[in-house]
């Protein structure tokens, strides 16, 4: 999802791109007054959000959102959930951005997002080319991580599947006794 009203995203990256472009000339040439300093400060933060991969992470923010756009959405992902918060979701390696907006068309967050594998207890073999990861808390169980063997990840994923319709196959079979 590149952005909740996909209609107007070249419009808004446009305005923001050429907004920034224009912000960082004013910032470098001339002292930026207090009131457009306050708006650079309020829409950019060097922080960066750290999110692990298949995780979300929940950010709150006081202004209402009303729009929304994701610099790279096979890395991360956002989902509205009222009208000043969102979940950011790591789909994948990397790094991406996130920028907000108000009614006003104004940018009120412009934050990078980091996605990284966080977990812990993780073991990685790499056989020659291929690599497969186990998650060892205490006993080790495949754990299908992007960037490993896709024969080692399939055949964990049609176990999983097979394992599911076990479950469903036992759930309807228990609802018909009942």
């Amino acid at each position: 999802m590149y952005r909740v009203h996909e209609i107007k995203r070249a419009k808004a990256k446009k305005g923001l791109l050429t907004a920034a472009i224009f912000a960082a000339s004013v910032a470098t040439a001339v002292p930026a007054s207090a009131e457009m300093q306050d708006s650079i400060t309020r829409t950019t933060n060097p922080t960066s959000i750290k999110v692990s991969i298949n995780q979300v992470t929940l950010v709150k923010l006081k202004e209402s959102i009303s729009d929304a756009l994701i610099g790279n959405p096979a890395i991360a992902d956002i989902t509205m959930q009222s009208g000043s918060s969102f979940v950011i979701t790591g789909k994948s390696y990397g790094r991406t951005n996130v920028i907000l907006l108000n009614k006003q068309g104004e940018a009120i967050f412009n934050r990078s997002i980091s996605v990284d594998d966080e977990k812990q207890n993780i073991v990685r073999l790499q056989r020659g080319a291929a690599r497969v990861s186990y998650t060892c808390a205490p006993n080790c169980q495949p754990t299908p991580t992007l960037g490993d063997d896709r024969m080692h990840m399939k055949n964990v994923t049609e176990n999983y599947q097979d394992k599911l319709k076990e479950v469903g196959q036992a759930m309807a079979l228990s609802n018909r006794a009942n």
